[in-house]
């Protein structure tokens, strides 16, 4: 089981990464909005360099989606771990013995 500063620090890891999300949203919104104006225009040089951008801007989503989900994959098999205590202690309270699973076939 993590250490209480482990779990603060992935749930600080799991904030910040909502806040950059958030405001690669706004960036991305921005950007679209200038490839189609550009696009208006009939400025492709501009399209181009912003339909790049938006490209470079979109992979980092990408790359932030995936650490959110890392980090909350942590955060649901640490809640895992503490419900399987939990149901320990409520067995050992209750006196019902613990029961080991096994794969026989």
């Amino acid at each position: 089981m993590a250490s209480a500063e482990e779990k603060i620090a992935i749930q600080t890891a799991t904030i910040r990464v909502k806040q950059q999300l958030t405001e690669l949203s706004k960036e991305l919104q921005k950007w679209r909005s200038r490839v189609e104006l550009a696009r208006k225009q009939g400025n492709e040089p501009l399209v181009n360099a912003a339909e790049e951008r938006v490209e470079e801007l979109t992979l980092k989503g990408r790359n932030l989606w995936q650490q959110l989900d890392e980090l909350q994959a942590d955060l649901r098999f640490e809640a895992l771990e503490i419900d399987d205590e939990l149901e320990k202690l409520r067995r050992e309270i209750r006196g019902i013995p613990e029961v080991e699973v096994t794969n026989e076939d």
